[in-house]
């Protein structure tokens, strides 16, 4: 259940930051590939390796010296950094603070793994096939179904930011009570 609201939260998400995102110069196709080598990088190597430094070695760090907010808003910054380019650096902020979550709600690395590498795996589809700078406002041309689609992606996206904070408060209260017990 967790994995699939990490989808959808993610999908939510990159709609709702689509209009930013735009608004940065986007990296060249030909910096990725195309070929086999370029799919096994972004959909297998970079998420064992993102995931491996970023929730497994930076989160957990933070975390056990600065608690769990700071854990998740320094590990998203590290993972967007990462990323390099403007564009995909605010994209990348926003998909490690749901990636860091599910890694504090799972304690597991495979879960973020899966959905780092499904997430490459949509933006490398669309690279395959020439869609990569392709929107939503222009695949919905109709602006009235453009507005209803991203005021539902935005209900959807703040209804799970609200979930997520108050679980990342009880988090908190939890380290903050755990030196006590």
């Amino acid at each position: 259940v967790l994995l699939l609201w990490g989808l959808v939260m993610m999908l939510a998400a990159g709609i709702v930051i689509e209009p930013v995102v735009e608004l940065l110069p986007m990296p060249s196709s030909a910096v990725y590939g195309r070929g086999f080598w370029a799919i096994i990088t972004l959909v297998v190597m970079a998420p064992l390796l993102e995931e491996f430094l970023c929730r497994g070695i930076i989160l957990e760090s933070v975390r056990a010296k600065y608690g769990v907010v700071a854990a998740l808003f320094l590990s998203s910054a590290f993972f967007a950094v990462l990323h390099g380019h403007p564009a995909l650096a605010v994209n990348a902020f926003v998909m490690g603070l749901i990636l860091g979550f599910i890694y504090l709600r799972t304690d597991s690395l495979y879960a973020t793994i899966l959905l780092h590498g499904f997430n490459n795996a949509i933006a490398m589809t669309l690279l395959l096939f020439g869609m990569e700078s392709l929107t939503l406002s222009e695949l919905l041309p109709n602006r009235t179904l453009y507005a209803c689609v991203y005021v539902l992606a935005m209900a959807v996206f703040a209804l799970a930011a609200w979930r997520m904070m108050s679980r990342v408060r009880l988090l908190r209260e939890q380290e903050k009570n755990r030196p006590a017990a």
